[in-house]
């Protein structure tokens, strides 16, 4: 998936998907994805992949985020929004160009991030409902891509 330079989305369209069953995709992080912007914004945290719940994402998802500070690594995120408040907490960080599988596990009163072979992992508490959609990769905070950023998702 690529997120073109001077943009925020990959070309990905919405997708209504079940609430209910896991989400998981293997995933590597190419060279692309070491990037360089405004001091201020550099830690800001980009969005990799994750469930929105109607009516809006902004109210309740739950999501991996990623960023990129230096070296080798990219930083690994968990991501959401419970009632309108945004939450975020660190998980790790994962080399780039390897793969590892990311899930998300529903459970009625919260969803499990977990990156299998880093051990990486957190509890969200989030609530599952019957329906949502996905939601794709989406760089930034408030600045776009510096450059196309390819992530390759299976």
């Amino acid at each position: 998936m690529i997120i073109s330079a001077g943009k925020h989305y990959s070309k990905a369209g919405i997708k209504l998907v079940s609430g209910i069953i896991p989400l998981q995709y293997d995933i590597a992080f190419t060279e692309s994805c070491k990037y360089q912007i405004a001091q201020k914004d550099q830690d800001d945290i980009n969005k990799l992949f994750g469930i929105g719940f109607l009516p809006y994402h902004r109210k309740n998802s739950v999501r991996f985020g990623w960023n990129y500070l230096s070296g080798e690594f990219i930083r690994i995120w968990a991501y959401w929004y419970l009632d309108g408040m945004c939450y975020q907490r660190y998980l790790g960080d994962v080399p780039i160009g390897k793969t590892y599988r990311y899930i998300i596990t529903p459970h009625p009163k919260s969803h499990n991030l977990h990156v299998m072979g880093r051990s990486l992992f957190a509890t969200i508490p989030v609530p599952s409902r019957y329906l949502g959609y996905l939601l794709n990769p989406y760089f930034g905070g408030n600045q776009a891509a510096p450059h196309d950023i390819e992530i390759k998702i299976k």
